[in-house]
């Protein structure tokens, strides 16, 4: 995906083939997309927003969206971010829920890490979300890079052939229409839409074992040994 002039198309269009040729999304389902602010999942919840007119006439899919939220109470932007996907979700008139937890006291207190326990607080809430309201499938927004990191945080920690395969684009009830697009495109995509996402500081603090990978270990293999690496190593 090298135009920038055409990214948005571009990326549109491989959601499109994603959704299809995946079977991700099937006529009359309803879709909870979680959502932080970030530019990866802002980029997933304008994609599918915009991609509903076309899939329906295009491939006669109709689908619901709605958009799941959790403040983890780390950060003192959170509640600004909070504000900032309700505002949009009022924008293009779909369901917002909203979860805030406590994360580093419910970490101390159950002894696990605080990127472990936001994890787990947060797909309890969406499948208790998804069960009360009677959605079919959670959208989330793992993208090439995560893919990457995931492969290489298997490979660190030690792991079968399954955990060096990475991602798939559906897992049970989870779907990733982005997983196959690039961190780059992704981040051209929001400014070319003006989405303004919020930015998640405590993505560049490296303290956790994934900000490691993705701060430090990449980009020393990107330039120390080979610039093409994460398409390589996908």
């Amino acid at each position: 995906m090298n135009s920038e002039k055409n990214i948005v198309e571009n990326i549109l269009e491989l959601v499109k083939l994603n959704i299809v040729e995946n079977n991700l999304i099937e006529n009359g389902e309803k879709i909870l997309v979680a959502v932080s602010g970030g530019p990866d999942s802002m980029c997933l919840l304008n994609s599918l927003y915009l991609l509903k007119n076309v899939l329906k006439n295009e491939n006669s899919i109709e689908y619901d969206l709605a958009v799941a939220h959790v403040n983890h109470m780390i950060r003192e932007e959170s509640k600004f971010e909070k504000i900032y996907v309700e505002e949009y979700c009022k924008k293009i008139n779909i369901p917002f829920f909203y979860l805030e937890e406590n994360i580093p006291f419910i970490s101390k207190k159950k002894k696990i890490s605080e990127e472990s326990c936001g994890r787990e607080v947060r797909y309890n809430f969406f499948n208790k979300v998804l069960l009360e309201n009677k959605f079919t499938k959670i959208a989330t927004a793992h993208n090439l890079n995560d893919d990457v990191e995931t492969i290489l945080l298997n490979l660190i920690r030690g792991s079968g052939l399954k955990g060096l395969t990475g991602m798939d684009f559906k897992f049970k009830n989870i779907i990733r229409p982005l997983v196959n697009i690039a961190k780059s495109d992704i981040m051209e995509y929001n400014i070319l839409q003006n989405l303004n996402p919020c930015i998640d500081k405590t993505n560049f603090e490296n303290k956790y074992v994934r900000n490691k990978i993705r701060n430090l270990l990449i980009p020393t293999l990107q330039n120390e040994y080979n610039e093409n690496i994460i398409n390589n190593i996908i």
